[in-house]
């Protein structure tokens, strides 16, 4: 049996290193585009996870880890309706836990730097949807790209301290 993780980028597979150390088991690491999720739009990116968690068997595949949010945010409400599971594996996605951490410290004002899929989608603020917490967005289109690929990213930084956010 094994765990896949699944991303757009190369977060999942660091997350793959770290998680090796903690205990053993196989791992598959699934990039799910050539390029960055965010420049695909909602139902490309929708049709091609669900192909691709509908192909998986439960026999040999212990769970999945979504890392990606923007992914994850494509098919938030298929996971909901099907408490998680798809095929007789759990699914594991990251915007629900971070909501949950977020109300559990009773965080006021939350920022979510994001792509322009997941503002889109806004899945944050709607599970986070409370008159005590305001939930804002800003999004860096190129920004993931930059990091995965060590460019800079000044111009990322520098509309922050413009939004007087740094």
């Amino acid at each position: 049996m094994k765990i896949i993780v699944m991303d757009s980028g190369l977060g999942g597979k660091d997350f793959i290193n770290k998680l090796k150390k903690v205990i053993k088991i196989k791992y598959e690491f699934v990039k799910l585009f050539n390029g960055m999720v965010s420049s695909y739009n909602k139902h490309h990116v929708r049709e091609h996870l669900l192909n691709l968690l509908t192909n998986y068997s439960s026999k040999n595949i212990k769970s999945i880890i979504i890392a990606c949010h923007s992914a994850a945010s494509c098919i938030l409400d298929v996971l909901m309706k099907n408490n998680f599971i798809i095929n007789n594996i759990p699914i594991y996605e990251p915007i629900i836990p971070t909501c949950l951490y977020i109300k559990e410290k009773k965080y006021k004002n939350i920022l979510i730097l994001s792509t322009p899929l997941t503002e889109k989608i806004r899945w944050h603020q709607r599970l986070i949807d409370s008159n005590n917490i305001k939930v804002k967005y800003i999004t860096f289109p190129l920004l993931a790209k930059q990091l995965e690929y060590h460019k800079n990213f000044d111009e990322s930084i520098d509309r922050l301290k413009n939004n007087k956010i740094l």
